[in-house]
């Protein structure tokens, strides 16, 4: 799980720093996990200050770098882009920087290198409007992110602690959330590949889609996926219960230590079961076979590996 201790050294540097520095002060810039450069010392050399709004034609790809407040995205109409915070009063170092480059938008908290531990939260809540089909990356500290409905060609979401929150997302290519406390709850994920990552947040999704595969990875996080379809699946957790219901899919595998996993075969989906434990058991009101050494519910389309410590395996 090296997303899983990466995600752990992040969570004490920012215990133990503070402000737009802490990540320049860690050196940790190029992590895979967070590349919040905008808390880095950026530097201000072609940002411009404040609220903007502008037609969006040459922006392919936006990203946010927010610490606290709040973030709330919103899919506009046509090519508009607009970026505003909620402070009326703030200094002029506290201001948002902005800087468009090929066709990338940053979108960094404040001045370069500021401490922002005097910055009412209250002041800095973000709404960004964008147009449909760009690349999003929102990255916080402990501002909680929400959307309804978003139509873009990639989503990705870092955050520390601040909760995740968002409506119907329909994406081309990959959705990533990855998390140290922050919980995700959503109400639809539709995109090419979907992967889920927290340490001890939550992670609940009505409805899962994905037309290659979907990675979920916890330590104590609840993960809840309601319905799932996609061609591979794939959940690792160590104490964290996992509870999903598939209505599609080519290929499971499920590992836990100590949590239990709840596999419910939705639409009448067919499943081969291939359960190892050393002291779980397995346990299912549904009519099955037992094939091979595998449990085989239906027509047992979909390959299902599930391996535990003392975790307990539920088929309904």
């Amino acid at each position: 799980m090296k997303i899983i201790s990466m995600l752990l050294c992040l969570l004490m540097l920012v215990s133990a720093f503070g402000g737009c520095s802490m990540i320049r002060r860690a050196n940790i810039k190029n992590s895979d996990i967070f590349r919040m450069e905008g808390f880095n010392l950026f530097g201000d050399k072609n940002y411009e200050v404040g609220s903007f709004s502008y037609e969006a034609e040459g922006v392919r790809k936006v990203v946010v770098n927010w610490v606290n407040g709040s973030v709330e995205l919103v899919q506009s109409a046509g090519k508009t882009l607009s970026v505003s915070e909620s402070g009326s009063d703030l200094q002029e170092h506290q201001k948002l920087r902005w800087k468009l480059e090929g066709g990338t938008l940053k979108i960094n908290y404040c001045k370069s290198g500021l401490n922002v531990t005097d910055i009412a939260a209250e002041k800095k809540q973000l709404r960004l409007e964008l147009p449909a089909g760009v690349e999003l990356s929102v990255n916080t500290v402990s501002a909680p992110v929400s959307a309804e409905s978003l139509e873009l060609e990639k989503f990705e979401i870092n955050t520390v602690s601040g909760a995740v929150g968002i409506g119907v997302s329909t994406v081309g290519g990959s959705f990533v959330f990855q998390s140290v406390s922050g919980a995700l709850k959503a109400e639809e994920i539709d995109a090419g590949s979907v992967r889920l990552e927290t340490v001890s947040g939550g992670m609940s999704v009505e409805r899962t889609g994905a037309s290659g595969e979907l990675k979920a990875e916890s330590v104590s996080g609840a993960v809840s996926l309601k319905r799932v379809g996609a061609e591979k699946i794939g959940v690792n957790t160590m104490s964290g219960n996992v509870s999903i219901g598939v209505a599609a899919c080519w290929e499971l595998k499920a590992d836990a230590v100590s949590a239990s996993i709840e596999i419910t075969l939705l639409e009448g989906l067919g499943a081969s079961v291939s359960f190892s434990t050393v002291s779980g058991e397995l346990n299912s009101d549904v009519a099955h076979t037992t094939q091979n050494g595998k449990e085989v519910f239906g027509d047992g389309a979909c390959a299902v590996k599930v391996e535990t410590v003392s975790g307990g395996l539920t088929v309904g």
